[in-house]
């Protein structure tokens, strides 16, 4: 909560509606092959799904209207979007809690840093075991736990 507190906006919202949440997937784009993802099916199909910046900013701001407090960006995996930072500005930190979601292959202590400076609060790394073979496997690339 102390985090919610550089956050007034947010504070109040949560305060007000407790933390409602949108998670937004604005591509299917990935880097690994998991085997539980369900993405990696409409990756095959090729669905020409799009999502614009100003779509992004038009949900976030009916989703700041509605009390949403927080906002998820997932996909595929969003650090590999070229349009990452833009996402992030046009939900706008100031009015939401900002989280990501991770495999982690992209994660680094610079890439970390850019993250808080652009305002995304957390980071959520996606492990699939503690065993190395084990986790590969399921990710579907060779050397994706060394990453962790």
């Amino acid at each position: 909560m102390n985090e919610l507190l550089k956050k007034p906006h947010v504070y109040e919202k949560v305060q007000a509606n407790g933390m409602r949440i949108v998670r937004i997937e604005p591509s299917y784009a990935c880097n690994f092959h998991c085997r539980h993802c369900s993405i990696r099916e409409l990756q095959k199909k090729r669905i020409g799904r799009t999502i614009t910046i100003e779509d992004i900013k038009h949900i976030a701001d009916q989703a700041d209207e509605l009390g949403f407090a927080q906002f998820v960006i997932s996909g595929g995996e969003p650090l590999i979007y070229p349009n990452f930072d833009e996402i992030v500005k046009a939900i706008d930190p100031q009015k939401f809690y900002i989280t990501t979601d991770t495999n982690g292959w992209y994660l680094d202590w610079k890439r970390t840093k850019h993250l808080k400076s652009i305002g995304v609060d957390k980071v959520q790394v996606s492990i699939d075991s503690l065993d190395r073979e084990i986790h590969d496997k399921f990710r579907g690339r060779e050397g994706s736990w060394n990453w962790l």
